[in-house]
């Protein structure tokens, strides 16, 4: 993990910590203040004619003060580190964008390379169909001096059935293959190929290769 992330995580769980902890000092402040105020008001019809009852209602009066003090600190505290919290959490926030922006750079150059990669695969690729291509189209000639019907020679299959398996297995395939086609074109192009022009296919395989003639 991005070593400012961990630092940003840890100062939030303990701001978060800190913050709990006021919000339990707060509550209790309010209490001692609700808590004066009661016996003020208690006090303060005894006062009027009794000493002790006044005197008690003068330390009510200056522990309520004192209360009030306390949960205006508390109150001013929260408000401090709420405040601190947000500005740690929209840092963390940034943080995180920046490591994340960094990481789909990075995710970038590899498709870069990734690409040339496969730009010269595709190249080699293309050397070796005009290959390929060349050979079956000799193989019409052939047939011809051979005294073949190429209308139903078997090659003729083989450039249809290629191409399919090709599509197939680069994942760009635009039809419907049934999970016997799938296994079929997913062969080594020259086991795929001698299904074709040997018959070496199952009954399952003659079906999907008639359906591509």
């Amino acid at each position: 993990m991005n070593s400012e992330l961990e630092r940003l995580d840890a100062d939030i769980a303990a701001l978060q910590a800190d913050i709990a902890e006021i919000q339990n000092e707060r509550l209790a402040a309010s209490n001692a203040v609700t808590d004066e105020e009661k016996r003020r008001g208690g006090l303060a019809l005894a006062a009027r004619k009794d000493d002790v009852a006044r005197s008690e209602l003068e330390q009510a009066r200056r522990r309520a003060v004192e209360a009030k003090l306390v949960l205006e600190e508390k109150q001013a505290a929260l408000e401090q580190a709420t405040g601190q919290l947000t500005e740690l959490e929209h840092k963390r926030a940034e943080a995180f964008r920046a490591a994340k922006l960094a990481e789909y750079q990075t995710a970038i150059d590899g498709v870069v390379t990734e690409a040339e990669q496969l730009e010269s695969a595709l190249v080699s690729f293309i050397a070796a169909k005009e290959k390929f291509d060349e050979h079956l189209h000799a193989l019409d000639g052939l047939g011809v001096a051979a005294g073949f019907d190429n209308n139903n020679a078997a090659h003729r299959n083989v450039g249809k059935n290629i191409r399919r398996a090709l599509a197939h297995r680069v994942d760009y395939d635009s039809i419907w293959l049934s999970p016997e086609g799938k296994k079929l074109y997913s062969l080594a192009l020259p086991d795929l190929i001698r299904r074709v022009l040997n018959k070496e296919a199952t009954v399952e395989e003659a079906q999907e290769l008639k359906a591509a003639s």
